[in-house]
């Protein structure tokens, strides 16, 4: 068709109508054909159908057999399917029903532990939920380096679930009451997340264990008597690792010193005593920031730790007027005070004790100095020790309160003037 300059040009679209006869056969043909190969569903797996564990307990036998222990969470309808469940729960030694059941199985190593494990459960063990994992006292004494290598190396396990040791068995962790939270996996993960104590990772204690200082840690759970009411899961101290098995222990003032230098507080209430006047000063942490400058000069090896710290004064049940300007300036410098000491605590144990760099220097002088460190890396379990540590703490209080004795000495500022 001749279409005219400057006029629009109109377009026809295609109908059915001059299409070929044999077109619309073939459509149809392509659809059924494609359809054969939508496989849809085939390999959903219900929820009734796992036995999804959240939490995992790792213990030595006293025949040296590995026991794993998991927790396994029960769905309602896992409940509504009747004798099942009758059964699940008293398997489980905490008594009465529970939201979760634990069971465990035994075996030569870890992997023969998990296998025998399976073969006890009608479900398929689902490890996608698996929050913490536990590690006996007698496994971190053994060592627990090819445990963990199994653990990642699994397919169904989460590289971000928390690892604790724990002072006897493991198990005995995971099979208890609790209170305010579902379970003892909810329990620890809170407990995390709160930052009372150091926390890792199955994937970071992999790398603190793969370091060349080879100096690893691990957050130790205790149980603690709840007022003669049973016993909860709590957090004291940490224990100590070197080539994966248990080196020694540190308490929880020298955690929080542990934790200061790896720039790991988040929260914190500091009370000191009075310089001046007797009763106590507490302080809460708002905000931190700890920098580790290391130095080399010659054969010394040195890291200044500077320590920056703001907050706000919330309880003074001393007789120290911190209204006035020079008063805070003490107040100031003994809460920096005690810092340093925790931080002096923490080094003295891991340097003339342990010989245990759980506070990452190695990796500050390999970033700094790659030319110094690769001369001296055989020599640092030599050099660590020697290190000399300058703590230098910051601290800075944004507000001093306005209740109590605060309150009196502003009114009578105000009188004054």
């Amino acid at each position: 068709m001749q279409y005219e300059r400057g006029t629009a040009q109109k377009y026809v679209l295609p109908s059915f109508s001059n299409m070929p006869r044999k077109a619309p056969f073939r459509a149809a043909l392509l659809c059924i054909v494609t359809s054969l190969f939508l496989t849809g569903c085939w390999d959903r797996t219900e929820l009734n159908d796992l036995a999804i564990i959240t939490a995992t307990a790792i213990d030595i036998t006293d025949n040296n057999q590995v026991k794993l222990a998991v927790q396994i969470y029960v769905s309602k309808q896992g409940q509504a399917s009747g004798g099942s469940q009758t059964q699940l729960e008293q398997q489980s030694s905490s008594g009465g029903p529970q939201n979760t059941v634990v069971i465990a199985a035994k075996g030569i190593s870890l992997a023969d532990a998990a296998a025998n494990l399976q073969e006890q459960l009608p479900r398929k063990v689902f490890w996608g939920h698996n929050k913490v994992f536990i590690f006996g006292e007698k496994t971190v004494k053994a060592g627990i380096k090819d445990h963990i290598d199994f653990l990642l190396r699994h397919p169904g396990t989460r590289e971000h679930s928390y690892v604790f040791a724990s002072k006897g068995d493991a198990m005995k962790i995971l099979d208890m009451n609790t209170v305010l939270e579902r379970d003892s996996s909810e329990v620890l993960r809170e407990m995390t997340k709160n930052r009372t104590g150091l926390t890792v990772t199955l994937n970071e204690i992999m790398q603190l264990l793969n370091e060349k200082s080879e100096a690893a840690f691990l957050p130790r759970i205790e149980l603690r008597d709840r007022d003669g009411k049973g016993k909860v899961p709590t957090i004291r101290g940490t224990d100590v690792l070197e080539e994966g098995k248990y080196a020694g222990w540190i308490d929880r003032t020298a955690t929080r010193g542990v934790m200061w230098l790896r720039d790991e507080i988040k929260t914190s209430i500091i009370t000191v005593d009075s310089e001046q006047e007797k009763g106590l000063i507490s302080f809460r942490l708002a905000h931190n920031k700890t920098d580790l400058v290391p130095l080399v000069r010659g054969n010394e090896w040195s890291i200044t730790a500077k320590i920056e710290m703001e907050g706000d004064i919330v309880q003074n049940t001393s007789e120290q007027d911190i209204t006035k300007v020079e008063q805070v300036k003490l107040a100031e410098r003994a809460i920096g005070d005690d810092v340093r000491k925790r931080i002096e605590l923490a080094l003295r144990i891991a340097q003339d004790e342990l010989d245990a760099d759980i506070f990452g220097f190695a990796k500050e002088f390999r970033r700094k100095y790659p030319m110094e460190w690769e001369k001296n890396e055989r020599r640092w379990k030599e050099i660590f020790p020697q290190i000399r540590v300058n703590v230098e703490p910051k601290v800075k209080v944004l507000r001093i309160g306005m209740v109590g004795k605060n309150m009196e000495n502003m009114k009578e500022t105000d009188q004054v003037e």
